[in-house]
């Protein structure tokens, strides 16, 4: 099983007349629970989806494969998280 892999998405515009998107897309394994997980995040442009998909793959190194900070906050703990970011 591979432990992580990140690739970058170009996808066709839902709408006519709008702008195709990108994507940073990373699956890896849980080693505690041996699921598979897929983080999506939409990039602004190819080389912002780039930073994300390596922050991403940075944060599951991190955590050693766990799932990537502020993944499974509640609520309140993510408008702690806001405040103290903003």
């Amino acid at each position: 099983m591979k432990a992580r892999t990140g690739s970058i998405v170009k996808r066709k515009p839902r709408k006519k007349g709008e702008k195709p998107t990108w994507w940073a897309r990373v699956t890896y394994v849980d080693p505690k629970t041996g699921k598979r997980h897929d983080l999506q995040r939409r990039g602004q442009s190819r080389a912002h989806a780039r930073d994300l998909m390596q922050a991403l793959l940075r944060d599951i190194d991190a955590t050693d494969g766990q799932s990537p900070r502020h993944e499974r906050k509640t609520v309140a703990e993510l408008c702690d998280y806001s405040r103290r970011t903003t």
